[in-house]
């Protein structure tokens, strides 16, 4: 027998009605498919966990001359998120969004070495020139310094003369 062009051998007791097999459970996969779909999607734009982090920034120095380019990474003494970030002419920014959780912290500050500026290619294939501006190199992995962050923390400076 047919309903509206649809066998009826497969009649579901539960509703007797004539609606085939085959298309309750591609209705059933559809509306699965749309409330997973609904679900993820509420959960974009929650709020980041983790621990508060604050908003800090600084200058970096050698020997009393900003550091040209690097970086500064901070690495937690007691467990937690390292947070890390570029050295642009000197100076170094954390957002709020990006920044760094109260706690003590190795600082590693790494400058990153001249290069021949008329090199033409990529910048890392460039030669790396003596620096004349310092007394001494630079460590290869970079200088440790200590510090401490707590909400009231805006600007923490470093002077690494090594």
């Amino acid at each position: 027998m047919t309903v509206n062009g649809f066998p009826c051998d497969d009649i579901l007791p539960a509703d007797h009605s004539c609606v085939p097999y085959a298309l309750l459970t591609q209705t059933k996969a559809l509306l699965l498919l749309s409330m997973v779909s609904s679900s993820l999607l509420m959960g974009c734009g929650a709020a980041p966990t983790g621990p508060d982090r604050f908003p800090i920034n600084g200058t970096v120095t050698r020997e009393g001359i900003p550091i040209d380019d690097g970086t500064v990474m901070f690495s937690p003494t007691v467990g937690g998120p390292a947070v890390s970030g570029l050295i642009i002419k000197g100076e170094y920014k954390f957002s709020e969004q990006d920044g760094v959780p109260a706690g003590k912290y190795k600082v590693n500050i790494m400058a990153k070495p001249l290069r021949d500026p008329t090199y033409v290619g990529k910048k890392n294939d460039a030669t790396v020139l003596k620096d004349d501006r310092f007394k001494k190199e630079a460590p290869p992995k970079g200088w440790d310094q200590e510090a401490e962050v707590s909400s009231s923390t805006t600007k923490l400076d470093f002077a690494v003369d090594p």
